[in-house]
């Protein structure tokens, strides 16, 4: 399936990576016992928790420090070898990955599955980012209009309804890309309703039809007073519907990261295999 010359340059990038993971193992197996002992230190009191042992009276306090010290350091560091091990896999996708989508089947299944979990992941997160747009500039164009009519002068007003205007068109953009966003989010939310309760992703609670029903449309200019009116009438409801469908997002989209990441996972296991 891969020709000699294909396994000869993965070959150098698997000898690394092997030394990565087995490194990076490591790191996890201390992060799991400073854990513990992070967690040991719970029952000290709120000096000795929160000062870390400096002010405390217990001497546990210094002992409890210095595990939540390593935990940040250990973190850190794992952080900094998931990198190396996504470039690397980087690397030998790049050299196996023509090859096998079009050779290997069960390859192709797995690379299309974490394509789809993937773009999934962005839209979710899209869809929240742009939510969390709309909401800000509704409440700038209110703002704004309130600001401009306690305005005197003239050149001030025309500078806060200009101000105004900006907002009106970055919420409808935003209002845009939450539209682009929406068709993979409710693809995400319904195969969420399909799985069983007892399946190995739980669902999050109130998972529903994602919706953009509900929220105006912005007046292209401040000449449309009809429609600025009714717009700002409408901000408050606007926010707080922008935020309780960005809290159902953000609940799906932590079930799309564990799908995105055990598709991900599988497809590198089958690609360290086929090169093997």
């Amino acid at each position: 399936m891969l020709s000699e010359s294909e396994r000869l340059q993965a070959y150098p990038w698997l000898a690394r990576l092997g030394k990565v993971e087995r490194h990076l193992a490591g790191l996890r197996r201390q992060l799991t016992d400073t854990d513990a002992a992070v967690a040991d230190g719970s029952g000290l009191g709120w000096f000795d928790r929160h000062l870390g042992g400096f002010f405390g009276s217990d001497p546990r306090g210094a002992s409890y420090r210095a595990a939540r010290n390593d935990q940040q350091r250990l973190r850190a560091e794992i952080a900094v070898q998931e990198d190396k091990v996504d470039k690397f896999f980087d690397a030998l996708d790049e050299i196996a990955h023509p090859v096998l989508v079009r050779e290997d089947p069960r390859y192709a299944e797995l690379a299309a599955a974490h394509a789809h979990s993937r773009q999934a992941l962005d839209d979710c997160r899209s869809l929240v980012g742009s939510l969390g747009s709309a909401a800000s500039a509704a409440r700038e164009f209110d703002r704004a209009l309130s600001r401009a009519a306690m305005q005197r002068e003239p050149g001030r007003r025309d500078m806060f309804e200009q101000r105004a205007e900006d907002a009106a068109r970055r919420y409808e953009s935003a209002l845009n890309a939450a539209r682009q966003a929406l068709p993979g989010v409710r693809t995400s939310a319904a195969r969420l309703r399909r799985q069983a309760p007892a399946a190995e992703h739980p669902r999050p609670d109130n998972v529903s039809e994602p919706s953009l029903a509900g929220f105006p449309s912005a007046p292209r200019t401040n000449h449309d007073r009809s429609r600025a009116v009714v717009f700002r009438r409408e901000v408050g409801s606007t926010v707080r519907r922008s935020m309780r469908l960005s809290r159902e997002v953000a609940a799906l989209e932590q079930v799309v990261r564990r799908w995105e990441r055990d598709d991900r996972m599988a497809r590198r296991n089958h690609l360290r295999d086929a090169l093997r």
